[in-house]
């Protein structure tokens, strides 16, 4: 009924049209003629308006599909149209920040990706939640590793208890003069200086590496006492 009565007012709002460019007016009418244009354009907006409603509350829209979460001590569950989905949390491999505004995403050691919908009600539980339990599953073994001699790595970088590496390049701890991670409209950025260069010697996208959120708590387990701040 509402998408019925909005098509009205469209076309009443065509007929106001129509009327000022074909009923002729008295030059002594002391109402203008351009007032039907007026007229015409708030009855085309309620029109419009109550058209979009109705399309919308008629569920002629293809709506997005509903997404639910439940968070257990070994596993994250996710509903989709009322499908369980159960992903243990020593399954997730990494967490993906979102881009542009959009969702978190986890991926599993199988390649599934799944979204971290934040238009659930009490989000901000869920993605802490999600983001405490998968930087135990990656940061704990990259500190271990490390703690090994091992070198681990994250999207370009790679990190050792002696070195930095990105992209082809290496720069030895001890000739690192500043590191931070900056944060902005463009998400967070780490920003690494070597000694005597004013230019960075990296300023990278976290956001667009795999567990780049958790990439500074790892730097932090080596990277020199002076850096930490």
């Amino acid at each position: 009924m509402t998408l019925l009565a909005g098509l009205f007012f469209l076309v009443s709002a065509g007929g106001f049209v129509v009327m000022y460019w074909k009923v002729p007016m008295k030059e002594d009418d002391p109402v203008p003629p351009e007032t039907m244009l007026y007229i015409a354009g708030g009855v085309g907006v309620v029109g419009l308006l109550m058209s979009l409603a109705g399309w919308w509350t008629g569920g002629l829209v293809k709506r997005g599909r509903a997404v639910a979460y439940l968070i257990y001590p070994h596993a994250l569950v996710l509903f989709q149209e009322e499908t369980p989905i159960i992903v243990p949390w020593n399954e997730i491999t990494a967490l993906l920040s979102p881009q542009y505004l959009g969702d978190y995403r986890i991926t599993t050691r199988d390649g599934r990706t799944f979204p971290v919908s934040h238009g659930v009600k009490d989000y901000d539980n869920l993605i802490s939640t999600v983001v405490a339990r998968v930087m135990e599953e990656v940061v704990s073994p990259a500190k271990k590793a490390l703690d090994e001699g091992r070198t681990v790595t994250f999207g370009p970088f790679g990190v050792s208890r002696d070195a930095i590496f990105y992209k082809g390049k290496t720069l030895a701890w001890d000739q690192v003069a500043a590191m931070q991670v900056q944060l902005g409209r463009g998400g967070r950025r780490l920003r690494i200086r070597a000694s005597g260069s004013l230019l960075p010697w990296c300023w990278a996208d976290l956001d667009s590496i795999p567990n780049g959120v958790f990439f500074y708590a790892v730097l932090r387990h080596v990277c020199p006492p002076r850096l930490l701040s």
